[in-house]
């Protein structure tokens, strides 16, 4: 049987992730779509016009998506993820990208690296880490997280053995 603390503390920061990130990646998604569309400079200002009208709806869009992936993988039992939050964050890129592409932007030059880890990430927006959308405390979360399901799943380990 689980430890009933680690039940929680792990429920407790799944939550925390959940409720930070709803914050935090609607700002992220605007500030990564202009940031690449400003680099770039060649859009008119109907262009730019229409991109800053349609950022609020997108930024809604990402986080939606994303809290949603959160959210199916909190309440899975924790051997049974398939991926990690971390991971479900850096896919924010998607939405982002493919707003921007629609106007010709043409990609960024990025890391060889980064080019195989992400090779739809043309605009180099994929968050390397959780504090990376604009919330500073989202990292030390995403570790308090990953090490009680640790210890959770190491617990569950030994009482079998």
């Amino acid at each position: 049987m689980d430890d009933p603390d680690l039940v929680a503390r792990l429920a407790s920061t799944g939550t925390e992730i959940v409720d930070r990130v709803t914050v935090a990646l609607p700002g992220w998604v605007a500030r990564s779509v202009e940031s690449i569309v400003s680099a770039w400079g060649r859009l008119d200002a109907a262009e730019v016009s229409r991109i800053e009208g349609d950022l609020p709806l997108l930024g809604t869009m990402v986080r939606d998506r994303v809290v949603a992936e959160l959210a199916d993988l909190f309440r899975r039992d924790p051997a049974s993820h398939p991926t990690t939050p971390l991971a479900i964050l850096r896919g924010a890129y998607r939405e982002p990208t493919e707003f921007i592409a629609q106007f010709g932007v043409p990609g960024v030059v990025r890391d060889p690296f980064d080019e195989r880890t992400f090779p739809a990430d043309i605009y180099d927006l994929a968050p390397r880490a959780a504090g990376d959308i604009g919330d500073s405390d989202l990292g030390p979360v995403f570790l308090g997280w990953g090490l009680t399901k640790a210890k959770l799943l190491r617990e569950r380990v030994i009482a079998t053995e």
